[in-house]
């Protein structure tokens, strides 16, 4: 009996620790919390009283910096944010206005780089050459690369890029003989080559199309009058991807584009100030 009493009294015991113990616990959380909370408050006490401080003029050098969407999105930190945004929004006209000049004094260079290119009338003649090409590709010629089962290595490679060239969408690692033979198995594939558009190539088919230069003229040429036909008109597109006069061309065409993205930005600015 006794010893029973004795067990019950050391289990009170410690069940009694544990619980001085947890409550201790408790109350060092309460204290972090409290204290957490305390420095929060005293943060945004000193960073409201430093926006109130800052001139607007010195807000604006900051903001400059920011796209147009953080900006606007400034406004929401308070009121005087707010104000400040909107007092500053004729500055922010003025910047855009100054990066449209920019742009368009860099359309004129690269238009002035353009002109002063080699002229590029025989890579034009090459062009209209491969393209008589393709034009003579008589049928026989279409049906037998159709019902080629083993074809050469080469002439796979040669067919895949015509594929990357009519479809961007074409993953070539992913891609087999037979895939191929569903796109040319049907011979309008030629004139949708007659109709491409080189511009709208883009970087991750240009990587493919490069592997071209692996195989060389003789070799495509031995392998049949259609293989040789395709090598060479797909060089020639790639030749002309890669001139100068596209690269002008395509730079001018971004730096266009952020000119409208520029001049909406202003536009809807200006709105905000009417």
């Amino acid at each position: 009996m006794i010893q029973k009493l004795q067990e019950d009294l050391n289990r009170l015991t410690k069940n009694n620790k544990e619980q001085q113990q947890g409550l201790q616990n408790l109350y060092l959380r309460f204290g972090s919390i409290i204290n957490d909370q305390l420095q929060i408050i005293k943060y945004s006490q000193v960073s409201q009283n430093l926006l109130h401080k800052v001139r607007p003029e010195v807000f604006n050098q900051i903001l400059i910096f920011l796209d147009i969407k953080s900006y606007l999105r400034f406004r929401l930190i308070s009121k005087r944010a707010n104000q400040t945004v909107i007092q500053m929004i004729p500055f922010r006209i003025n910047h855009i206005n100054q990066i449209i000049l920019n742009l368009n004094h860099q359309i004129q260079v690269y238009t002035i780089q353009n002109t002063e290119q080699t002229n590029c009338q025989s890579l034009i003649e090459e062009y209209n050459n491969a393209l008589d090409k393709l034009y003579k590709l008589n049928k026989e010629d279409l049906v037998e690369l159709k019902r080629t089962r083993n074809p050469p290595t080469i002439l796979v490679k040669v067919i895949i890029i015509i594929c990357v060239l009519l479809d961007h969408s074409f993953k070539p690692e992913q891609q087999s003989w037979e895939e191929c033979q569903k796109i040319i198995g049907n011979f309008n594939y030629v004139n949708s080559l007659h109709s491409l558009d080189i511009g709208k190539i883009n970087e991750s088919q240009l990587t493919y199309i490069k592997t071209i230069r692996q195989i060389s003229e003789v070799q495509a040429s031995k392998i049949s009058n259609a293989c040789s036909t395709f090598y060479q008109f797909i060089l020639v597109v790639l030749q002309i991807r890669e001139s100068k006069q596209y690269i002008f061309k395509r730079k001018i065409e971004l730096i266009e584009l952020l000119i409208k993205q520029a001049q909406k930005h202003q536009t809807f600015l200006q709105k905000m100030i009417e």
